[in-house]
């Protein structure tokens, strides 16, 4: 009986002793990777991008979207140069110099909330991302009223090649803003209060660097459709 007793006795100190080894263990590996510490952030928001790794895949974007509307251009540029019978420009609608005044203003914002972000001053800068990415629809918005216009005035895809080139410069500009937007939506998202964490905020500075190539370069691709279908016919 003393035995049974022992062995009963023995039991029970294995089992507080692992339930005892469960609960150290846990502590030690400390919170699960979806935890959020103690200033309400992710511990790895921080670690979403890799600063290298997103420059990398930025500038490999960046020279896609140059080879595009390069070959774009170098095609516009060739028959704008040859001047066949069925060139036939036309003068561009008010509603694109109000689309090149809307990017560049949403270029200035971004520069601006990049700048706040630096300073780290987060709310100022997810405010003025907010303004970019509202800029940005609102030029798209633009874009679509200067087809509408071109529409009513008997201007289609397929009445002339100036017309062809004019719709296809806007339409993949545009889609690539669309990116762009996205781009920003997301860097609003992170800069909705400021961090105390200076990894996070490294990651959110690394974020904006890329993401101002793209958008300013959105602009700069812009100036140059605007100026080769306004002024080179």
């Amino acid at each position: 009986m003393a035995l049974i007793q022992n062995s009963e006795a023995l039991g029970e100190q294995k089992g507080s002793a692992t339930k005892t080894s469960s609960i150290g263990s846990g502590n030690q590996n400390g919170s699960s990777p979806g935890k959020k510490n103690g200033e309400g952030e992710s511990h790895d928001d921080s670690t979403l991008f890799s600063g290298h790794k997103l420059r990398v895949l930025m500038i490999t974007t960046l020279i896609i979207v140059l080879m595009t509307f390069g070959a774009l251009v170098g095609a516009f540029l060739v028959i704008a140069s040859n001047r066949p019978l069925e060139w036939r420009p036309f003068e561009l609608p008010v509603q694109l110099w109000l689309s090149t005044a809307i990017l560049l203003a949403s270029s200035l914002g971004f520069y601006i909330g990049k700048k706040k972000l630096f300073e780290r001053n987060e709310k100022s800068a997810h405010n003025w991302f907010r303004i970019a990415a509202a800029l940005g629809i609102a030029f798209l918005i633009s874009q679509i009223w200067a087809w509408i216009a071109l529409y009513q005035m008997g201007i289609f895809l397929a009445s002339n090649p100036f017309a062809g080139f004019f719709y296809v410069f806007t339409a993949v500009h545009g889609f690539h803003v669309v990116g762009g937007i996205g781009g920003l939506a997301y860097l609003v998202t992170k800069t909705r209060e400021n961090s105390r964490n200076e990894s996070i905020w490294n990651a959110r500075k690394d974020l904006s660097a890329v993401a101002g190539w793209y958008w300013h370069l959105m602009d700069i691709l812009w100036i140059i459709l605007f100026l080769l279908l306004g002024f080179w016919q």
